[in-house]
């Protein structure tokens, strides 16, 4: 199977990444952070919205206004008061009460 890749645009680069490492979006004004494998991170200028619409198909979810994740990197999830996503890395993001039927579904299809 053929890997998909996205292309990042960032000042004077231009980047394919494996979609598989692109570990979470993050909105902050009008720049979008990409955060890849935990590691790196690029920015540009490119509305979260875009990015939802194009990887819709490949495992990643709209959880708030802010993040779009890719929930082959979330590690568990936390049902309480607020529902939060516990990331491979150790981050923590609070799931929007809309979407948490949807998030918790896609996580439980992940595993056999």
């Amino acid at each position: 199977m053929k890997s998909k890749f996205l292309v990042l645009k960032v000042l004077n680069k231009v980047r394919k990444v494996p979609i598989s490492k692109i570990a979470f979006f993050e909105t902050h004004g009008k720049e979008t952070y990409t955060f890849i494998d935990f590691t790196e991170i690029y920015w540009d200028n490119i509305p979260l919205k875009v990015y939802e619409e194009k990887l819709k198909k490949d495992g990643f979810y709209r959880i708030s206004r802010k993040q779009l994740i890719n929930i082959q990197h979330v590690r568990e999830i936390i049902c309480g008061a607020t529902t939060i996503l516990v990331m491979d890395s150790g981050d923590r993001f609070t799931v929007s009460q809309r979407k948490i039927s949807k998030v918790i579904k896609a996580f439980q299809e992940t595993g056999i």
